[in-house]
Order: C-alpha cells, then sequence, then structure tokens
C-alpha cells in the first residue's frame, strides 16, 4: 500500500529535477508520534530551507517487533504512516520492510540523511549513502519512555 517502490523513487527523482529541489531524508519507526519526533522532522524540514522535499521512510510492522521487542509496534504501520505524513513538512512519506534504509536513501539520492544526535558517535548504516546531518535531539518524549509510564498508570 504506502510502500517505497523503484517507480516512486525514479518519480521522486523526475520531481527534483523538474522543479530544482533540495532533498532530505530521514527514518524511523515513529511508533506513538509525539512531540519529539513532531519537533525532529520540522527540524528537518527547517534545515533543509525553502524549494526543498523531506522525503521520511517509516519502517513496517516486522521490522519495529524485530527491533523494539514484543507488543511493538503499538500503532499500526498505516497508522504511523499516516501520522508521519501528517506533520508539517513532511513532505513524502513510505514504508519500507528492509534492516537498513541505505537501498532507498541511495536510490533516491537526498542532499542529506537526518538523524537525532543521540546517532552522533554511533555506526550509522546510512552514512553510506548520503551525508549526514544531526539534528538536536529533543528527548522531552521517547516512545519507550511512554509506554513505561503508561504501563506504570496502569498498575
Amino acid at each position: 500500500m504506502g510502500y517505497i517502490t523503484t517507480l516512486k523513487v525514479q518519480q521522486i527523482r523526475w520531481y527534483r529535477r523538474s522543479k530544482g529541489l533540495t532533498i532530505g531524508t530521514a527514518n524511523g519507526c515513529f511508533d506513538l508520534l509525539h512531540p519529539s519526533h513532531v519537533h525532529f522532522l520540522r527540524e528537518c524540514k527547517a534545515e533543509l530551507g525553502p524549494n526543498s522535499l523531506l522525503v521520511v521512510l517509516v519502517n513496517d510492522d516486522r521490522y519495529c517487533l524485530k527491533v523494539k521487542g514484543p507488543g511493538r509496534p503499538i500503532i499500526p504501520q498505516e497508522d504511523r504512516l499516516k501520522m508521519v505524513r501528517s506533520v508539517k513538512g513532511v513532505g513524502l512519506a513510505f514504508l519500507f520492510g528492509d534492516k537498513d534504509p541505505g537501498k532507498w536513501i541511495r536510490r533516491i539520492r537526498p542532499t542529506m540523511h537526518f538523524k537525532g544526535n543521540d546517532w552522533e558517535g554511533k555506526e550509522c548504516p546510512e552514512a553510506k549513502y548520503a551525508p549526514l546531518h544531526f539534528i538536536a535531539s529533543d528527548l522531552t518524549y521517547t516512545t519507550s519512555g511512554l509506554v513505561e509510564r503508561i504501563q506504570k498508570g496502569a498498575q
């Protein structure tokens, strides 16, 4: 349904050339979309500036379960995709099922790929495919922290 495909990438690249856009990419699970996610995505768009397109790659349910563990994701992939698409500044968002988004980043050919600065100094496979730009993380909210608070409140 909302999965990224080679055809969609070709359309993005055609659109980029025809409009002279700067393209940036970001990726993540975006489970329980919260203010820190919104801050990150808006800052990505702000860093790209005008005449730009932010493309967000959202991990599918299978991958989220694999890396986050039982009970995750909390929000199904299609709903997470809709929420990410609704954030002001997000131009396009797609689901992807690969462990490494590099295949899609390489094909999109962004000017930069965004990560939260909590990734600085860590291995980021995306760095092989596009220059990394780190966004100052607002860690007021984290999905894991919210899940923990909800579980404590339910006891």
